[in-house]
């Protein structure tokens, strides 16, 4: 409904709107109920160069035009739709709370019979219903993750509020954290809540980061193409540029093999900057920049190009595993199919790449860790940009369409418990103390194992083999 709002206004009133999901929002889900499609007529283009070509002389004219709009948008911000009171009920009711988006859930979870003014639009913000609702309330608290972006505007405006006095600036405020913050408020009579009240009656408790601690952090799926190349990587101990996709996982333990991640395509531009700013001196550990197909071809060719241009001496490495993965599973330019899944030119990535100037180029598969190896090896110490693309399709599309999956299996007789195996982060393999054996040793979940055989290249006692070789 916010979208399809969103849509209304920016047509009504000629303007961007932006759509903002917090994490939490991001990672729920939930029954949709699709509403009648409604057809709306193209208008075709509209032809106004003094609109739509910003040179400096219409700057100065829209910027008049959009300081009206502002104004038309901060009255409709009263109207919207998604503003609204929710007045409370007995003496709590006579406590304000000013929220917005998932901070409003958490807070109905705490304080249900408080009075809530629930804002889904809040820029402009809707001062004039603001202020109808502060004349019925006693008290306005501001509550908002992170940045005081509402309070401020409204201690500016002269409205007296609370916020970041009494609740957190960082972190998620999670029913706990409001619940303490709330507590601490009301004793230390910030607040005025009744002595009795039930959100007084246990004592305040620290949230301790353990408390969020999962059994394992989030690591590559089992099969993922990019843990080979991260494990092989490491021997060479680089200076590691990382960007954004499934593999920027690879900076967690066991692989921990990136140094930087900043936003999508930064890799290649952080690797030729570390590489001028160290050149001359005796620092010489390798740089390498990671970087995802679908990344690269988002913001990452013209990195390379400006590598190109600049004669740095960087090794990037592509790793190319035919979709774009970690958020969704799209098709992109390289796979040769649209977002539609209809077939069409295909980017080939390493023609790209030679087309670009970068005269070392080569594509190893990320399963055959001995041509990692190579690749990786000689590419690092060339005295020019190269690039290594490693190409096998993500785990996940080859658990669609692949193959039957052999799963590997280890011999217990053969297993020497050193553990190396576990080294490649697989969560398919486990540890167990057998009977008899005071030696912690290796399993592979069957169930879990996608037959990459990465774990059986890194055994150095050959414990580990196919399923079918028992």
């Amino acid at each position: 409904k916010m979208t399809i709002l969103a849509f209304e206004i920016s047509e009504r009133f000629c303007t961007p709107v932006m759509l903002r999901t917090t994490t939490r929002v991001s990672h729920s889900k939930g029954l949709v109920e699709p509403g009648e499609r409604e057809e709306r007529e193209v208008k075709g283009f509209e032809h106004d160069w003094t609109k739509w070509v910003v040179i400096p002389a219409n700057a100065r004219k829209r910027r008049t035009v959009v300081l009206k709009r502002l104004k038309q948008l901060a009255q409709y911000s009263n109207e919207c739709p998604l503003n609204y009171i929710e007045p409370g009920r007995g003496e709590d009711g006579r406590i304000g709370i000013i929220t917005s988006s998932i901070t409003y859930a958490y807070a109905k979870d705490v304080f249900p019979h408080a009075s809530y003014l629930k804002l889904g639009f809040t820029n402009p913000l809707p001062f004039e219903l603001i202020a109808r609702f502060a004349k019925t309330v006693d008290q306005l608290l501001v509550l908002e993750e992170l940045e005081p972006f509402m309070q401020e505007q409204l201690l500016a405006a002269g409205f007296k509020v609370l916020g970041k006095e009494v609740f957190p600036r960082e972190g998620e405020l999670l029913p706990d954290v409001l619940l303490n913050s709330l507590r601490e408020a009301a004793r230390k009579k910030v607040i005025k809540i009744a002595s009795d009240h039930p959100i007084l009656a246990e004592a305040s408790r620290p949230i301790e980061p353990s408390e969020f601690d999962l059994p394992r952090p989030p690591t590559l799926c089992p099969g993922c193409p990019h843990r080979g190349p991260f494990y092989v990587l490491k021997k060479y101990k680089p200076i590691t540029t990382g960007d954004i996709g499934c593999y920027t996982l690879g900076v967690l333990p066991p692989l921990s093999m990136m140094d930087s991640c900043i936003c999508m395509g930064a890799s290649i531009g952080n690797a030729m900057g570390a590489s001028k700013a160290l050149a001359g001196t005796d620092k010489t550990e390798p740089i390498v920049a990671v970087i995802g197909d679908s990344t690269f071809i988002h913001s990452g060719i013209t990195g390379l190009v400006d590598v190109v241009y600049n004669r740095s001496n960087i090794t990037v490495i592509i790793m190319d595993n035919a979709i774009t993965a970690m958020t969704g599973g799209q098709q992109h330019p390289a796979t040769g199919k649209t977002i539609r899944d209809e077939r069409t030119t295909k980017l080939v990535l390493e023609d790209l790449c030679r087309s670009i100037g970068v005269r070392r180029v080569r594509v190893v598969d990320p399963y055959d860790l001995a041509a990692v190896d190579e690749a990786i090896a000689e590419e690092i110490k060339a005295d020019e940009p190269s690039v290594i693309i490693t190409r096998r399709e993500c785990a996940l599309l080859r658990l669609h369409h692949g193959p039957k999956v052999v799963p590997y299996f280890v011999d217990q007789d053969r297993c020497i418990g050193c553990k190396k195996c576990l080294g490649i982060g697989c969560p398919a393999i486990v540890t167990v103390e057998l009977d008899g054996s005071k030696t912690v040793k290796a399993r592979i979940e069957e169930t879990m194992c996608t037959g990459c055989s990465i774990c059986a290249q890194v055994c150095p006692v050959s414990a580990i083999s196919i399923e079918e070789e028992k």
